[in-house]
This record gives structure tokens, sequence and C-alpha cells, in this order.
């Protein structure tokens, strides 16, 4: 006959207990959680599932900030844009009513000063900002990218959000398509070093370079004039493990370090309380290579077109030159460099004088005669005028500032010619205004569609892990009333007996 001793009894009972304990235990998280998968060991089975739906949540929520940025700002360009054009098209009515009589010299004058005040406005506009962005300034938007001077200091690349992974959009405007042209070369070794920074140039003295494997060098780079020069003054220099060159994008240094073991990182400091290094965009400590910043640098008559607009270059073709009642066309599709686009200007024997504008970032064209106002127009469909900065559509200050000049000048055939710039202008922002409404018809399905899928990704979330509340507080009364039966029978079953006293 088997026994059944009081241990076996009482163990028998421990199990019970910590068995109901548990359950309960387990059905009371599950009710304050609200979710019946709060660990791994709850659901192996489904727990990749779940991870998987919660990173698309989470990625879903991202994408849709980023859409919701996006949009407010390409809005707020839009009716930056709306205002730019009618400030233009007020532009216009002045010129058309001052390019003829009635109009006198006293009126025009005093319509000058309308002109420049909205100068100052249109200037304004593309400075416009929003949660603390410029929205012309390309990737800077910490930077305002227009001066009173119509200088471009934003960047040539669109400042981009990713709406969903691996696809970006962008959702700021380079400024130099549209109110003042930068034509932004990149470097080549022949690059003056007293061109870069936009014309700042470089305040050459020595820096000191540790490469990774602990060795240094001070170098000095007094009296150099070119990038080439600084590039063979540093991959020369013996007693350090380094090599410069132009980076990948064209307009920086890189220092890439060649020790094979590294033991610190790679650091390029100044010498002496000196900028060099800072001016060369190569003041840096990384524990790999040294990208340098971009160096901005300025045109010179040497500059080729091969390394204008970012390095894309320029395709010129013709363009059409005005000054005073004379007029022609010049070709430019034969020219390699600025100094041929000059050459061909000031050759044309229209009396003009070609150069690089006090901005050193485009041309300009002045009339020879203090009589007359010169400038360009586009041939065709052709934007070399624009690209080169001298008028066209590109240019909306400038084209303002030779109609201020020509009113001032009482020159007609000058203000009758920015009419049809201004339609130019004009033009531009409503293409510009297509670009961006199209942008935003873009991110508003993507939000649509980021929306259907974050909420079927939650559904099939909550599936998985979430409780059925009314069922989780059934069982948890289920539960609690089975573990407080347990704890009374356990009492009945179990008592003290006589033999618990005998000692």
């Amino acid at each position: 006959m088997f026994r059944i001793t009081n241990r076996m009894m009482y163990n028998n009972t421990q199990f019970n207990i910590f068995t109901n304990n548990e359950g309960l235990l387990k059905a009371q998280e599950e009710l304050s959680s609200g979710k019946k998968v709060n660990r791994p060991s709850d659901a192996p089975a489904d727990i990749t599932r779940i991870l998987d739906y919660r990173t698309r949540v989470s990625a879903s929520d991202q994408h849709l900030r980023n859409i919701d940025e996006g949009i407010a700002s390409l809005n707020m360009a839009d009716s930056t844009l709306n205002s730019m054009s009618e400030l233009l098209r007020r532009v216009k009515e002045i010129a058309v009513s001052q390019a003829g009589a009635p109009a006198t010299a006293d009126t025009r004058k005093t319509y000058a000063k309308e002109v420049d005040s909205l100068i100052s406005q249109v200037t304004l506009l593309g400075n416009a900002s929003i949660g603390g962005k410029y929205i012309f300034a390309g990737q800077k938007t910490n930077t305002a990218p227009f001066t009173s001077g119509a200088i471009y200091f934003g960047d040539k690349k669109e400042a981009q959000v990713e709406i969903e992974t691996g696809k970006s959009i962008g959702v700021t405007l380079d400024g130099s398509t549209l109110l003042s042209a930068d034509m932004g070369p990149d470097i080549n070794g022949n690059t003056l070093l007293s061109s870069l920074n936009k014309g700042s140039g470089v305040s050459l003295g020595s820096i000191k370079i540790t490469d990774r494997g602990g060795n240094s060098s001070t170098i000095s780079l007094s009296g150099l004039s070119t990038i080439s020069d600084v590039i063979n003054a540093i991959s020369n220099t013996s007693g350090v493990n380094v090599t410069a060159s132009i980076n990948s994008a064209g307009n920086g240094i890189i220092i890439k370090d060649d020790n094979s073991i590294a033991t610190q990182n790679l650091t390029i400091e100044e010498v002496g309380g000196g900028s060099t290094a800072n001016n060369l965009g190569i003041l840096a400590s990384r524990p790999d290579n040294i990208e340098g910043l971009n160096l901005s640098p300025n045109l010179t008559t040497s500059t080729p077109l091969s390394l204008l607009n970012g390095g894309s270059g320029l395709n010129l073709t013709s363009i059409s030159v005005v000054n005073g009642a004379a007029s022609g066309t010049i070709s430019l599709s034969s020219a390699t460099t600025i100094s041929d686009v000059i050459s061909a200007i000031n050759n044309s024997g229209l009396n003009v004088t070609a150069s690089i504008d006090s901005s050193g970032r485009s041309l300009q064209i002045l009339s020879n005669s203090s009589s007359t106002l010169a400038y360009a127009k586009e041939v065709g469909s052709g934007t070399s005028a624009a690209d080169l900065g001298i008028i066209g559509g590109n240019n909306i200050i400038k084209t303002l500032t030779l109609l201020k000049d020509a009113l001032n000048n009482n020159n007609t055939n000058a203000i009758f010619g920015t009419v049809g710039l201004v339609d130019t202008n004009i033009d531009k922002v409503v293409g510009i205004r297509g670009e961006v409404g199209g942008r935003v018809n873009r991110l508003e399905e993507m939000k649509g569609l980021l929306e259907l899928t974050k909420e079927d990704a939650t559904k099939q979330k909550s599936n998985l892990e979430d409780a059925d509340i009314a069922k989780a507080a059934s069982d948890l009364a289920l539960l609690q009333t089975a573990y407080q039966a347990t704890l009374q029978s356990t009492a009945k079953i179990i008592q003290p007996s006589l033999l618990d006293f005998i000692r």
C-alpha cells in the first residue's frame, strides 16, 4: 500500500499554490499592461513578427513626421513664391508704364525708388524661413541665403527628407536658380587659394598633422598659391603617413591616413594661433580620414566651365546682348573657361565689357557708354544667360536692379527691355511653383499610403500582442477564486495533529 507522507502533501500543496499564484500574477500583468505578450518568453513563436510590426509602425511614425515637416516647408515656399509673383507683376506694371510716353524723367526717378523698395522686399522673401530653417538656402538651412548685395550664401543642393526607406524628396529650394545666380564652382588643382571661401582666401601659415600611428609633423604652407600646392605639401611631408587629394564631391580636400594599425585619431591642428587649417576646411580630429569642408571658391578667368554648377558643368549655347539700340547674338558653344566667355562677349562689337561681378559668383555685362545700359537675354529656349548670371530667368534681383538703373538714367530702351526679362522671371516663378506643388502632392499621397500601412501594421501587431481585456478580467476573477479555494482546502487538509506537539 502506497503511503502518502506529510512531506508529499506539503510539496504538492506548495506546487499548487505556486502554480495558481503564477497564473494570477500573469493575469494581473496582462490586465494592467493591456498586453498578452510582455516578454519574448510569453510567445516565442510570435515575437519576431511582433518586433517586425513594431519596427514598421516606428518607421511609419518617423516618415510621417518627415512628411509633415516637408509639407510645411514646401507650403511656405509656395506662399513665398506667390508673393514673388505678385511683386513681379507690380514690377512689370512699372516697366510698361514708364517705357514710353507720358512717362518723364521725373516720374521714372520716382518709380525707381519704388523698385528699390521692391528689391529689398524680394530679398526678404528670399530669406523666408519656417521653424528657424531657411527654405531658399538649399542644404544650408541655418544660413540666411541672401544679403542686401544679393550674394547667395546658400547651397546648390536641396535639403532632403526620407519619406520611405531608401526614398527621399527635396523640401528646400536652391535660391540661386531664381533670385541671384551662383555659378558654384568646384575646385581642381589649379584653383587659387585666394579665391577660396567665396573670395576670402586662406591665411597661409603652418599646420600640425598627427597620424593614427602617433607620428607628428609641422608643415609650412606659406607662399603657396594653388590647391595642388597644398596637396603636394601635405602628401610629400616626411614623418607622417598621410595622403591629401581633392574629395569625391570635388569641393574640398580629403586627408587619408595610410597606417595599417591605428593607435589614435588622425588630427590636424593650427600652429601658433593661425587659421590655415580652418580656412582649408581640414581642422579636425577623426578616427579615420578627414573629409574637408566645402571650400566655395569664387570665379576666376581661368575657371573651367566644367567645374561650374557644383561640378555638373554648363552647356552653353548662345545669348543675345542688348546695348542701347544695338543688339547681337553671341555664340558661346565653343567656350571652355570663364575667360573664353568674357572674350566672346567683349569682342562682339557691341561696345560692352563682360567681367566677373563683385560677388565673385557670376558674370556681369556693362556698357562702355555712360548713356546706355547693357543686358543679356536668352536665345530661344536656352538658359545660358541665366546660368552665367547675366540676367535671364534665374536673376530676379539683377533684373530689378537693371530696371532701377534704367529708370534713374531715363533709358527707355533698357526699361522696355526689362519687360521681357520680368516676364521670363514670372514664368520661372510659375514653373518652380508647379514643381513645388508636385512635390506637395507626392508627399500628401505618400502620407495617405503611410497612414494605411501604419494602420495595418498596428492592427496586426495588436492581434498578436494585445490582450482581450474582457477575457483577461474574467480569467483574473477565476484565478483569484481558484487561488483562494486552494488556500482554504490546504488549510483544512493539512492540520496539526497530536504528534506535532510531541518533542
